[in-house]
């Protein structure tokens, strides 16, 4: 699909590029790559949602037992308290909303405060997957809306009161996800 459309923009001259590289202006980002293969040189187009072809094309769900391991691994391998929190926090916001990263990574803390307030059961998620930034709503059990409230105003307030307090940074950043320097966590540690 990629190539049919740099060969229709290549013919069908456009106002703004479908494919392109970085920096563009590109509707679609895409890297063009060379795989060296008995000893000629094959080029091609790839795109950051690309699989390699060892990914499974079917993906099954997560088995509860799975996600028990990992919550046990979280309370065991993190370095400090508000880390095992955040790693169960993105858990099971990943398990329970089917959320995406980037639209993980865009919470804000009042985000989940204003669900829990108007004792909703659905979170508003801005979601980059088409570059406009819309939003969508996801179903959030009320189990992990409960645990995301906790993380809020007991991890998450510790962590950035103790960021203030070491003048790591100024005010509440407001971002559900912070680093432990107090900056929002990127995309790709989610």
């Amino acid at each position: 699909a990629l190539v049919f459309l740099s060969w229709y923009q290549r013919l069908f001259p456009v106002s703004r590029p479908i494919v392109g590289e970085h920096a563009s202006g590109a509707r679609i980002i895409v890297e063009e790559r060379a795989l060296h293969h008995k000893g000629r040189v094959i080029r091609y187009l790839w795109h950051d949602s690309m699989v390699s072809d060892s990914v499974p094309a079917d993906i099954k769900p997560m088995g509860r037992n799975v996600f028990l391991e990992l919550l046990s691994a979280c309370r065991k391998l993190a370095s400090s308290k508000y880390v095992q929190a955040r790693a169960a926090t993105i858990l099971k916001l990943l398990s329970d909303s089917g959320a995406r990263r980037s639209e993980i990574a865009s919470l804000r803390g009042s985000d989940i405060l204003g669900v829990a307030q108007e004792k909703g059961t659905k979170l508003l998620l801005r979601t980059a997957k088409r570059g406009d930034w819309k939003q969508r709503e996801v179903p959030l059990p009320p189990s992990t809306l409960d645990a995301l409230v906790t993380f809020i105003e007991i991890d998450r307030k510790l962590h950035v009161n103790r960021l203030i307090k070491g003048k790591m940074i100024t005010r509440d950043p407001e971002w559900l996800l912070l680093t432990q320097r107090g900056k929002l966590m990127h995309i790709e540690s989610i």
